[in-house]
């Protein structure tokens, strides 16, 4: 996994304070550095990624990461598919 990835996962999760907008919004830059990640490597961010958004988010918080994750894992899905 890339460093920078879990480096940003592990700064997220130390600064868990602000609004689940502002909680999502630090998901959604680390989706986006993940997504344009060699394949191998995406994997392996993707899995860090979901563990963690299983074990710290609350309910209210997961609706509008839920969207913003399910739209970009499609995107890097297919990016993995055509080995890009």
């Amino acid at each position: 996994m890339s460093q920078s990835v879990k480096q940003q996962l592990t700064t997220i999760s130390a600064n868990a304070s602000g609004s689940h907008k502002d909680q999502s919004d630090k998901y959604r830059a680390v989706l986006e550095s993940i997504s344009v990640s060699p394949p191998e490597e995406a994997r392996e961010s993707l899995k860090a990624l979901v563990d963690q958004c299983s074990r710290h988010f609350v309910y209210d918080a997961n609706l509008y990461l839920i969207n913003i994750l399910s739209f970009t894992l499609s995107l890097i899905k297919k990016n993995l598919d055509s080995g890009q």
